[in-house]
């Protein structure tokens, strides 16, 4: 209880020193009059940034150097010797800190430590995890050099285009391995729940090229989506990866159960006709209802549309009207068979024929719209076309960028992390 009561002291006595020292700075600061209003906003702006910075070399001060005795426990079990005390200087949100800490060397596991850094939570990097998140939240949507002039232009922290590439590869890294474990944990039936319970989890795939490696390479990405009562769009998680689509198939389990698939029957895979796509939904998700994306077989139609009675005329547009009426009416066979009475002479026509009544006899069974849409579910993947512009695109292929394979990934999972709703944040890849 005494030293309780002697923390609460030194507390309160700290407090009192501040308020002092902010009094003291306001009254010096704090100009009278009218003047504009942005210049009052960068007046107060400096003012905070200022308070902000006292008090963290404050606090940070009054914790002393973490000193224990001559001799601290190492985490190898055994006592490490104190070696002296030595110097740190740290990066945060408000500004630079530099502090004494006390120096542990342990003779038995040859490692050396600082118990006041771990107190602390810090790595052995000179930025905090704080300023770490920021980076990895720039540079999941802004190149690498964007991120650190908004890094500077924002938070009044500079730090070199090298430095930021490196925290924000290393947290992408640290976020992979948490998808690595989560799909171990998937298949071996010993996930942790999910904590959610839909009544219907939608999901969608598709690959998006992207320069990789000194050529153009499938980016693939996974979205696993909620709708509400309403049919809105309401919790959606991502997963992007240059991997083989074999590798990325049962990444969809994973992000499925991001979403509650460990506590939900009902899942929609709704794609266009890629064939890697269907043919790992039957590996991993057999039961899933599996449903053609209709805006992507329509414009297999157009094509055909085209060859048939030339591009643009009337003729052309009642034959899709035609064929998307009956698409909606639970008639796709009505359709193949238009397309088969269809009897052209050039050898393009011929392909455009034959490549369309392969894909709709591939995907027959995905095409019963009517009796999908009763039932609620989508019949579009207007989702998945959005989520490769903005989750792949607009990050990866800007004019003139190249990648790297660890790179790419690494940059991948921030992206789709940080589009991810209900997201943690990324304080928790940090050190």
């Amino acid at each position: 209880m005494p030293e309780a009561q002697n923390d609460d002291a030194i507390r309160e006595d700290q407090i009192k020193r501040l308020v002092k020292q902010f009094e003291i700075t306001l009254r010096k600061r704090l100009k009278n009059g009218v003047r504009p209003l942005h210049e009052i906003e960068q007046e107060v702006e400096e003012i905070g940034e200022t308070v902000k910075e006292t008090i963290t070399r404050d606090v940070i001060d009054a914790l002393g150097n973490g000193y224990r005795t001559s001799r601290a426990l190492c985490e190898c079990g055994n006592l490490a010797k104190y070696g002296g005390d030595r110097n740190r200087a740290m990066v945060t949100l408000h500004g630079d800190v530099s502090f004494c800490r006390s120096y542990y060397y342990c003779c038995d596991c040859k490692e050396g430590f600082c118990p006041l850094d771990c107190d602390l939570r810090i790595g052995a990097g000179r930025v905090s995890g704080s300023v770490q998140a920021l980076i990895a939240r720039f540079c999941s949507y802004l190149p690498f050099e964007m991120a650190g002039k908004e890094l500077e232009e924002v938070c009044g922290i500079e730090l070199s285009t090298t430095t930021i590439q490196r925290y924000a590869k290393r947290m992408g890294d640290r976020i992979g391995r948490e998808w690595d474990c989560l799909l171990a944990q998937v298949r071996a039936e010993q996930a942790p729940p999910s904590g959610l319970r839909p009544k219907r989890l939608y999901e969608s795939m598709d690959g998006v090229k992207v320069h990789i490696g000194g050529n153009w390479r499938d980016v693939k990405l996974g979205v696993a989506y909620h709708r509400s009562p309403k049919g809105i769009v309401n919790r959606t998680a991502y997963y992007g990866s240059t991997e083989h689509s074999r590798d990325f198939g049962p990444r969809m389990l994973a992000l499925g159960h991001r979403l509650g698939a460990d506590c939900c029957s009902d899942i929609e895979v709704v794609a266009d006709g890629a064939e890697w796509i269907w043919q790992e939904t039957g590996k991993y998700q057999p039961r899933s209802v599996q449903v053609l994306d209709y805006y992507h077989l329509t414009e297999h139609l157009w094509e055909a549309a085209n060859a048939r009675f030339k591009p643009q005329t009337a003729e052309g547009r009642q034959w899709i009207t035609l064929q998307e009426g009956r698409l909606l009416a639970d008639e796709a066979d009505l359709v193949i068979q238009d397309v088969r009475d269809w009897r052209p002479r050039k050898k393009a026509s011929i392909e455009i024929r034959r490549k369309l009544i392969a894909y709709m006899l591939t995907h027959r069974h995905r095409m019963n719209y009517q009796s999908l849409r009763a039932k609620g579910y989508d019949i579009g993947s207007g989702i998945m076309e959005a989520s490769c512009k903005t989750v792949v695109k607009s990050r990866m292929s800007a004019a003139g960028m190249r990648w790297e394979e660890p790179g790419a990934n690494a940059v991948l999972n921030l992206s789709t992390h940080w589009r991810t709703t209900h997201n943690p944040g990324f304080l928790k890849y940090a050190n």
